[in-house]
């Protein structure tokens, strides 16, 4: 659960993490760009958990740093992303929004229901895409697409 983030010890901070996030951040902010980060657990360790990505943004002291929360990556880790929305939530500005195995929503067993169910709950009013692979050259992304954009607006009707 998403809770075990905020018992989990922090990873050390890599040399200049802190350093290169508030410069880039600085230079973004001046030309009135917002960053977010995204922990990514399954392809590095600079940021494992959105705790550590909010420790960071605060570490940092700017506010134009928010964060991106990749449902991938709480699947990886065996985790529900219900709970860091629910948890996160008012920190979040992008979701990724992709099935077990990076697959389209809908096309691999995760039931995205309680998540957008949670994003209905807390108002969410940041933005919402697909991040989906492909397992073989044959797979059609528009297809990937509609398919999953049905599957989340059959969710959508039976929100409450």
């Amino acid at each position: 659960r998403a809770e075990r983030d905020r018992q989990a010890v922090a990873l050390p901070r890599k040399p200049g993490q802190l350093e290169s996030l508030t410069a880039i951040g600085q230079h973004a902010q001046r030309l009135g760009i917002r960053l977010l980060i995204e922990p990514t657990p399954s392809d590095a360790n600079l940021v494992e958990t959105l705790d550590d990505a909010k420790e960071l943004r605060a570490q940092s002291g700017l506010d134009n740093v928010d964060l991106m929360f990749d449902v991938a990556h709480a699947l990886f880790r065996a985790e529900q992303p219900e709970d860091y929305v629910r948890l996160y939530g008012a920190d979040i500005r992008h979701i990724h929004l992709s099935d077990y195995n990076r697959m389209a929503p809908g096309d691999s067993g995760y039931d995205f229901t309680e998540m957008m169910q949670a994003l209905k709950d807390i108002s969410f009013d940041g933005y919402l895409t697909m991040e989906a692979a492909f397992t073989k050259r044959s797979e059609q992304p528009f297809t990937a697409a509609r398919r999953a954009i049905e599957y989340l607006r059959g969710i959508e009707a039976t929100l409450r």
